[in-house]
């Protein structure tokens, strides 16, 4: 099996997963114009290029080639990254409004990031291939395939990069992407009432209410915004609506919730990687004890089991995939 890609896939996966920290990506997001200005996108492209040569070098994959290739792929990724800071929020705020079927997907953050890492991955694949520094896809799969069904051992080498790549992708990426999933059925529930709230707000005549509404939506923050309209009638009574929304302006920030969904599939991973399936019941016992009064609200429940249930099957998925390369080596 090809080592070199697997070095650049892993490199690429702690880099965007692990090394990229909030400040950096706040940093991409809040920039001038200027293609060449975001120091925050090129803080994370050298960190792409740092972290590839070190494994380039520890596996001993390092030459004038594929220095080459690195240049290459990290010009690449600055481009595709400047491009989805700078438009990403502008399609997704454009069509979370509308209903048409393609405008639904853009509308998507969880299709925005799935589009992101598979243009990198695909990238890293096409200049590798160029240089002829990996094989062509179909003996790629070949080779895997024969791997699988006739049991052939992998090098230490190449069980080490794919056990890498499989614990990164089942703790830090797969945190990344069940935010971003539900993040979208969380914006999906609350369109509908952002919507008729938002029309009330712009054809309110109080002006106090629409400037501070005007603030708030600049917020980089999750906030909960109340109105109350009332009238009052020719017989000296009164009628009254209140009206309270959310402004979904970033994702939530809960950093022990996702350090705990980290460690809870790196758990649930290394049981179902060494057999011990018991300790499954040990985790399911203590993560419903910790979150037991939390029940009763449904909105909570309901987000939490989606994302239980999707932290579970990525975590039973990936700790098979790691079992069985295990036992090849």
């Amino acid at each position: 099996m090809d080592n070199t890609i697997l070095i650049f896939m892993l490199a690429h996966l702690i880099c965007d997963f692990i090394t990229q920290t909030d400040a950096i990506i706040k940093k991409k997001n809040n920039y001038d114009t200027s293609f060449l200005s975001n120091m925050g996108l090129i803080e994370h492209v050298i960190h792409h290029v740092v972290v590839t040569v070190v494994l380039l070098t520890v596996f001993n994959e390092l030459t004038w080639i594929t220095l080459l290739c690195l240049l290459i792929i990290a010009i690449l990724h600055y481009v595709i990254d400047h491009f989805k800071s700078s438009y990403s929020e502008v399609i997704i705020g454009k069509s979370i409004h509308k209903h048409e079927f393609i405008d639904k997907l853009l509308g998507k953050r969880s299709i925005h990031f799935l589009t992101d890492q598979f243009m990198h991955i695909a990238i890293i694949y096409v200049v590798l291939f160029v240089f002829n520094k990996v094989a062509a896809l179909p003996v790629i799969i070949t080779k895997t395939f024969e791997v699988i069904m006739e049991d052939i051992p992998l090098s230490l080498t190449t069980s080490i990069l794919l056990i890498s790549i499989l614990v990164v992708l089942l703790t830090f990426t797969s945190s990344v992407l069940i935010a971003e999933l539900l993040q979208d059925l969380k914006q999906q529930k609350n369109t509908a009432k952002d919507e008729i709230a938002s029309t009330l707000v712009k054809s309110d005549d109080d002006l106090f209410f629409q400037n501070h509404y005007a603030q708030l939506e600049k917020l980089n923050k999750n906030v909960s915004i109340e109105r109350t309209w009332e009238k009052k009638d020719s017989s000296n009574g009164k009628e009254s609506m209140t009206m309270e929304f959310q402004q979904f302006n970033e994702m939530d920030d809960n950093s022990a919730g996702k350090y705990i969904g980290i460690l809870e599939r790196l758990l649930i991973g290394l049981f179902i990687a060494t057999g011990a399936y018991q300790g499954l019941i040990v985790i399911a016992a203590l993560k419903t004890l910790t979150r037991f009064k939390q029940f009763e609200d449904k909105n909570f429940a309901e987000y939490y089991l989606i994302g239980t249930f999707l932290s579970i099957l990525c975590a039973l998925v990936i700790g098979l995939l790691i079992r069985s390369i295990w036992f090849t080596v």
